[in-house]
Formats: C-alpha cells, sequence, structure tokens
C-alpha cells in the first residue's frame, strides 16, 4: 500500500511541475503582446509623423 500511495504521490507532483512549466512556456510570450511604445517626444497637432526636413 505505501508503495501505491508513494508512486501516486510522485505521479502527482510531476503532473503539477508539468502543468507550472507548460503555464510558463504558454504565458511567456503574453509579456509582449505587441503594442507600440508611446512616444518620447510631444505631440504637434497637425503633425503625421514624418521627419522633418533637416535644417540648411
Amino acid at each position: 500500500m505505501r508503495s501505491f500511495l508513494r508512486a501516486t504521490r510522485i505521479r502527482i507532483s510531476a503532473g503539477a511541475f508539468a502543468f507550472v512549466a507548460l503555464f510558463a512556456v504558454v504565458a511567456g510570450p503574453a509579456g509582449d503582446i505587441g503594442w507600440p511604445v508611446p512616444i518620447a517626444k510631444s505631440v504637434v497637432a497637425g503633425d503625421i509623423g514624418w521627419p522633418a526636413p533637416p535644417a540648411a
């Protein structure tokens, strides 16, 4: 009976470890969902995002 309980306990702990490891792998890429980073400069009305012409 002890052998059966030991085997059951090992299987349960291995299953829990596998679940946590799988969850960590799946949740890893979810941290970066591809949202754009906020711009560092202030937004000017009418600015369409093109670079300014070089100063002559």
